[in-house]
């Protein structure tokens, strides 16, 4: 037995170990590892953001050298607000001042001036003549001061038809309490919404006048000849009022101002004294009205 135990060991001894083989690793071969680059990734990453920040404190700047306050007049009082016949003999755009509208277009001068001290000025004006009539008179206390006048045919009155009839204008006045100021149209003119267009429209001007225009500073002031419904239309637009909150408005009187004045974000905040001047104030059903917005972009 312990011949062939010996003889069996020694074999073992001899024979070559199993060879252990793997295919499925013998023939491997490792690939370059691919980096993409951070360019590829991300693009112009870097650019990108410092164009931003460039384009953020240009904003910022912008704002704060937005004009101090923006002003809305309307005209004085006109030979078609003392007696509605006028308007049947008398284009509305040739409509004068009274003597009475003269003086107190002469007196909104007065205050103005005070309000804005020797600020830059900037006015815009409706071309109606009643408007410009205000404006002459409104300058008479900035004489010696140089000043920016703009006629610009967007800030007109409300289209009330061409030559006015006044019974006519009485029943489309009694047919449009009924059917809502805003959206009611007048034969042969427009409607509320229609001079709110045309506003919407003039805003985009301004804020391009307010960003690029020239003697636009953060001690400018902006003043708006105008008349009663287009400024509050004005307003509405500028403060994304409601239909309903415009309908409960009213208008300023004759040579009114109403007064924007620029906070530290550089909005716009409308007065309260200008707020009541439309009626706002002295309705507490409205709740409250937003009187504070930076116009397009807010």
């Amino acid at each position: 037995m312990s011949t062939v135990v010996s003889l069996t060991l020694n074999f073992l001894a001899l024979a070559p170990p199993p060879r252990l083989a793997h295919p499925q690793f013998t023939h491997i071969t490792t690939a370059p590892r691919r980096v993409t680059p951070p360019t590829l990734l991300f693009g112009d990453l870097e650019g990108r953001v410092s164009r931003w920040w460039d384009r953020r404190r240009e904003r910022a700047h912008w704002r704060r050298d937005r004009p101090e306050r923006i002003i809305l007049i309307r005209h004085g009082e006109s030979l078609g607000n003392t007696d509605r016949v006028y308007f049947s003999t008398e284009p509305d755009s040739q409509q004068e001042l009274s003597n009475r509208g003269y003086s107190q277009a002469v007196v909104a001068g007065l205050k103005l001036r005070r309000l804005v001290g020797n600020e830059t000025c900037r006015f815009f004006t409706s071309p109606y003549m009643r408007t410009r009539q205000t404006l002459l008179a409104v300058l008479k206390a900035f004489e010696g001061r140089t000043v920016q006048v703009t006629s610009e045919p967007r800030l007109r009155e409300q289209d009330f038809g061409n030559f006015q009839d006044p019974a006519s204008v009485a029943r489309a006045k009694e047919e449009r309490a009924r059917f809502g100021r805003f959206f009611y149209r007048f034969p042969n003119g427009e409607s509320g919404a229609d001079v709110y267009d045309r506003v919407s429209t003039w805003l985009e001007s301004l804020h391009r006048e307010l960003e690029y225009g020239v003697a636009m500073s953060a001690d400018s002031t902006v003043l708006l000849v105008t008349h009663g419904l287009t400024a509050r239309l004005f307003l509405m637009r500028w403060y994304r009022w409601s239909v309903d909150t415009f309908e409960a408005t009213e208008n300023p009187g004759n040579a009114a101002i109403l007064v924007m004045e620029r906070d530290a974000l550089g909005r716009y905040a409308l007065t309260p004294d200008s707020l009541a001047v439309v009626g706002v104030g002295r309705k507490p059903q409205l709740g409250r009205v937003r009187s504070t917005s930076d116009g397009l972009n807010d």
